[in-house]
């Protein structure tokens, strides 16, 4: 054998013993038995309690030891009936179950995903004992696609919605409410040549996904003193979710974003923002109830950290307001509805001017003997007579002359008022609102009861209007 072959067939050789040594990634199980788990113990005897938790890596449940998906975080979501587990940036959705002795914990896989790493990062939660995921990173794109699993099929189906709103890892889902909120938009896709969609091309509409309807709704814009607040610290740290929205870290200031009520809380003392920093890169946290679940690996326990806003101060602005372009429709809107009914009430009072005046003309082309009624006249001739003397009418005077004297005192009150309503009417619709013609006092010997008159300035006038009588 030459010494070429023969350094050729050790080449093979040592080939071929790599490939003994180097074997294959094992494949993903589709079942599994924990024999036991202080961690799980403590999971299954949270009777009432429904939350999502990432996984510490020394607390991962699947074992994905030598598999493609060895590096992948893990999520534990339970509900009040189920315990799930997913592997971050696939489908992959195993059902926890207790063993039929209660001695240990089986991992049963109930989906059928075959393509991994189209979600990066995206949001899995549950609602009503169905699971989500909504958004996520892969193949140099962002989405904003919402999936739900389906547990006859073992798939995840694509829900179609209105539109298509990208978010950040920034959004919250609210069980409460049935609602996703994404308070921003950052659209990566590296197919596009605008260097602004490679990081993460802004947008700062604010939305919400009502599960109900599969329909997003805006909800406004993002404050603009949050968006310098992002553009500083581009990729949040969310730290854990409460019943109204997030905690996270922003620029080594703890933050809670409460989306239900549209709020911005700051942390208050340097010892609770040093509490928060401390979990940035921890696993094993979440909020039920009031309460921080925070798992400690060494002593294999949950230990309970009250969560209360009363640490927290409110900002002096909210997470969202009103769009701009919006805000100049209102004002538009707003200034042309004034200008509208600024019209009609001009409209109106020259209607009623006009009105009016024919009126008057009417009144002044007739004669005041046929504008005042008989006893009418009467009784402005008693007045007028009396202002002429300096003097005064009784009321005994006046239901003389309206023909009253042997009539009750009810109705011979109510006449009276009539009349001499009906005379000031006239009056002052014939010399354009002046003051009334009769006036009356109280008498200065008896106040119970009234004297009737015409005032000095009036006599003139009166006089002149009724001078065509008869």
């Amino acid at each position: 054998m030459s010494y070429k072959k023969l350094f050729f067939a050790i080449i093979l050789f040592l080939l071929s013993l790599k490939g003994v040594t180097q074997s294959p990634p094992k494949n993903i199980p589709y079942y599994f038995e924990l024999t036991k788990s202080p961690f799980l113990d403590q999971i299954f005897s949270f009777k009432e309690l429904e939350f999502k938790m990432e996984l510490q890596n020394s607390d991962r449940i699947i074992p994905t030891d030598s598999t493609v998906v060895n590096v992948n975080h893990q999520l534990l979501i339970k509900t009040k009936n189920n315990v799930y587990v997913l592997i971050q940036q696939t489908g992959f959705v195993y059902r926890l179950e207790k063993s039929a002795d209660s001695s240990s914990y089986i991992g049963k896989r109930i989906d059928g995903t075959i393509n991994l790493n189209y979600n990066i990062g995206c949001n899995f939660f549950e609602y009503k004992e169905k699971l989500y995921s909504y958004g996520g990173y892969g193949f140099w794109k962002s989405n904003g696609l919402l999936r739900g699993f389906d547990f006859l099929d073992r798939q995840w189906n694509i829900i179609p919605t209105n539109v298509e709103i990208m978010s950040s890892d920034f959004n919250w889902f609210s069980k409460k409410e049935g609602r996703i909120y994404v308070i921003y938009q950052s659209i990566i896709n590296g197919g596009i040549k605008d260097v602004d969609y490679y990081p993460g091309k802004k947008i700062y509409d604010s939305y919400y996904l009502d599960l109900k309807t599969s329909n997003w709704n805006k909800l406004g814009t993002l404050n603009e003193n949050l968006i310098e607040l992002f553009n500083k610290n581009p990729s949040p740290t969310n730290i854990f979710e409460f019943e109204n929205g997030l905690v996270c870290l922003l620029n080594d200031q703890a933050y809670a974003f409460d989306f239900e009520h549209n709020k911005v809380y700051r942390a208050k003392h340097s010892d609770y923002n040093q509490f928060i920093m401390r979990r940035i890169n921890l696993k094993g946290i979440f909020y039920s109830k009031n309460n921080l679940y925070l798992y400690s690996p060494d002593h294999q326990v949950f230990d309970l950290q009250k969560f209360d806003l009363s640490d927290y101060e409110l900002v002096g602005y909210s997470i969202w307001g009103m769009d701009p372009v919006m805000y100049n429709y209102a004002i538009g809107a707003l200034v042309f509805i004034l200008f509208i009914v600024l019209i009609l009430l001009i409209i109106k009072r020259i209607i009623k001017n006009k009105i009016k005046h024919s009126q008057l003309q009417a009144f002044k082309n007739k004669a005041s003997g046929q504008v005042y009624i008989g006893t009418e006249l009467s009784l402005i001739e008693l007045l007028l007579n009396s202002a002429l003397k300096n003097s005064t009418v009784e009321i005994h005077e006046i239901n003389h002359v309206l023909g009253l004297k042997d009539k009750n005192v009810g109705l011979q009150k109510k006449v009276r008022s009539d009349v001499i309503n009906s005379i000031n009417d006239k009056y002052q619709m014939l010399t354009g609102n002046l003051p009334p013609l009769i006036i009356s006092i109280r008498k200065q010997d008896d106040k119970r009861f009234l004297e009737y008159f015409i005032a000095d300035t009036e006599i003139k006038m009166i006089q002149k209007l009724i001078q065509d009588k008869g």
